[in-house]
């Protein structure tokens, strides 16, 4: 059963990690991948060859344990293709889930009080 709200990361051997939601704030951007070039008569041509998404977790504070998961995310399967998995709400409240092939980038982090981390920014980049 779908839970809202819900962020996991699946890699190649079936390996799931759910991502944490305490102090996380997620946002997907959109690039569109085009060819445009001047026909004979000047007039721009614009060709979209595909949609790409973004997907940026970020995350004010987060404790050690998240923090070395995506650490390991980045050290050993950067060059891997993973699925990120997302669960939304439809326009009637229903669960919808999405599934995206992404590659994590590597991220930049503060130490802050107590064992705890600031200023992580998680991108994972449709492939």
């Amino acid at each position: 059963m779908p839970q809202p709200n819900r962020i996991t990361i699946k890699l190649a051997n079936n390996t799931t990690h759910n991502l944490p939601a305490m102090g996380r704030e997620y946002s997907e951007a959109s690039e569109l991948i085009t060819r445009e070039d001047r026909a004979s008569d000047g007039t721009l041509r614009r060709d979209v060859i595909a949609e790409k998404k973004t997907f940026t977790l970020a995350y004010d504070m987060i404790d050690n344990a998240p923090l070395l998961m995506f650490e390991d995310l980045v050290s050993n399967h950067s060059v891997e293709v993973l699925k990120l998995e997302v669960v939304r709400q439809n326009g009637l409240g229903a669960d919808v889930v999405k599934i995206y092939n992404v590659m994590i980038r590597p991220f930049s982090r503060t130490r802050s009080v107590k064992g705890l981390w600031s200023g992580v920014s998680i991108e994972l980049v449709e492939v």
